[in-house]
């Protein structure tokens, strides 16, 4: 698999990426690799709002970043065979590139009370003596640590690739531009 995002990377390279190197684009293909892997453990509902909603927003944002990467690379495909690219379709991917750079640097910030929260709810299950209390708590609180484990995985990875794709884009407008 690596050699083959080598490959497209050394393709996308010779088009876009007159400020990118072939490894960049590598890393930008492996990172959406990684988001799709950590999408198919996308933990089901634990029934606690903050954690949900908040788990719910990381996987939106994530899908929405790999869709970009590919409407990205598409892009670049098409400008490094030839064909004519609308500097119309090259702006809009730039809009939405930014709207999600924009909504990954708040990530961190929403993600502080989920994680407060699924912190409090393992030291209530810890503390808790009621066999049967303690039992219910426990399973909230496993619910809980799969979703912000989730999280944990997926959001550092949105924050890094809205930030290559937005130098990405940022070439393939000057490419496009250029021709």
């Amino acid at each position: 698999m690596k050699k083959v995002l080598l490959v497209a990377a050394a393709m996308l390279a010779f088009v876009c990426a007159s400020a990118q190197s072939a490894a960049d684009l590598a890393a930008s293909l492996q990172r959406l690799a990684n988001l799709r892997d950590a999408n198919s453990s996308y933990p089901k509902s634990t029934g606690i709002s903050e954690i949900d909603s908040y788990s719910s927003t990381v996987y939106r944002l994530s899908n929405a970043v790999i869709e970009s990467g590919d409407d990205l690379q598409s892009l670049c495909g098409k400008v490094s065979a030839g064909e004519k690219v609308d500097a119309k379709s090259v702006l809009s991917l730039s809009a939405s590139i930014a709207d999600e750079g924009l909504e990954a640097a708040d990530l961190v910030k929403a993600g502080e009370g989920a994680v407060a929260k699924e912190k409090a709810l393992v030291e209530a299950a810890k503390n808790e003596k009621n066999p049967m209390k303690k039992a219910k708590l426990a399973a909230d609180a496993a619910k809980a640590t799969n979703a912000i484990s989730y999280t944990a995985k997926a959001a550092p990875i949105i924050v890094e690739e809205s930030v290559a794709q937005g130098k990405l884009v940022e070439q393939l407008a000057k490419a496009v531009k250029a021709k």
